[in-house]
């Protein structure tokens, strides 16, 4: 948890309120990460509908400050032909793990949204544990 909380902290990706949508919550790492997460006091958004759609639907309705999924995910919500049709403005940080984070990816992602100004990446095995390593970028 102690990743997740450096990893989330205000001081590095927003004020008190701050709010992130998480995709897969309830995994090992996600409920870690969830649980790390809700130490730094963030609101945390998630559905039973995993789909890219209502994650998007949530993004738009809560206006939620973050977001983390796996990058697999991501390229879903990328592959989205109506994505633009989600107001996504809200979001100025992502979050990922459970596979590699390209700079492709980033760059992709920052196309369509444009408010994304860091992004937060952690390594370790999502079986058992949480990020044992972190990066964090501003973008």
């Amino acid at each position: 948890m102690k990743a997740t909380y450096a990893m989330c902290k205000y001081d590095y990706f927003g004020d008190k309120g701050y709010s992130s949508i998480i995709a897969f919550p309830l995994s090992t790492s996600g409920i870690l990460m969830t649980s790390g997460m809700l130490l730094t006091g963030i609101k945390i958004i998630f559905s039973s509908d995993m789909s890219p759609v209502r994650y998007l639907e949530l993004i738009d309705y809560w206006n939620a400050a973050s977001m983390a999924a796996p990058p697999a995910y991501y390229e879903a919500i990328l592959a989205l032909p109506h994505l633009h049709a989600f107001d996504v403005s809200s979001i100025t940080n992502i979050m990922t793990g459970m596979d590699f984070f390209s700079q492709s990816l980033l760059s992709r992602l920052k196309s369509k949204f444009a408010n994304i100004r860091s992004a937060a990446n952690g390594y370790g095995l999502v079986e058992t544990s949480l990020a044992f390593m972190l990066w964090k970028k501003v973008c």
